[in-house]
């Protein structure tokens, strides 16, 4: 951490592995060694990869992300716990700038263009290209002042 600005994560569960995914919430440990990292190193700015199953308090309902949240957390129970409790880890950090980057269906397609917002606004939609998910981040790394810190917007691809 010595010299960083910034930690841009994508650590999130294995799409692969789904219900497989290993009870006690391992990745949000991770984030705790993360966040005592950055804190002794004085990083203030961590941008999360972050799932629906992070609530933010600006969503709203939305029938289609509510069906995907409940499909995890139904079929991969241990991604979805693991999920829920990296927001709350990183969400009670008063001392970081910290950004959770929620992402819903990814693809691999080319697509760069993006939209964020939240949950039920009318511009969120279930699918995102990788490439979008990286888009964000690094436009965000080189914003000044952003109007996501301390909030966990939705990318979609328009």
């Amino acid at each position: 951490m010595e010299g960083v600005d910034a930690v841009c994560s994508a650590l999130g569960p294995s799409v692969k592995k789904g219900p497989f995914h290993p009870a006690g919430e391992p990745l949000a440990h991770a984030y705790e060694g993360v966040i005592v990292a950055m804190k002794r190193h004085k990083v203030k700015r961590l941008f999360a990869l972050g799932t629906a199953s992070i609530p933010a308090p600006e969503d709203k309902f939305d029938i289609k992300f509510k069906a995907l949240i409940t499909g995890v957390a139904t079929f991969a129970r241990n991604a979805y716990k693991d999920v829920v409790k990296i927001g709350e880890t990183i969400m009670k950090e008063d001392e970081l700038d910290w950004t959770i980057v929620r992402v819903p269906l990814l693809s691999d397609k080319a697509n760069k263009l993006i939209n964020a917002g939240f949950i039920g606004d009318g511009k969120t939609h279930t699918w995102l290209t990788r490439v979008g998910f990286a888009v964000f981040v690094v436009a965000q790394l080189n914003e000044e002042t952003s109007v996501w810190i301390k909030k966990a917007p939705m990318l979609c691809n328009p």
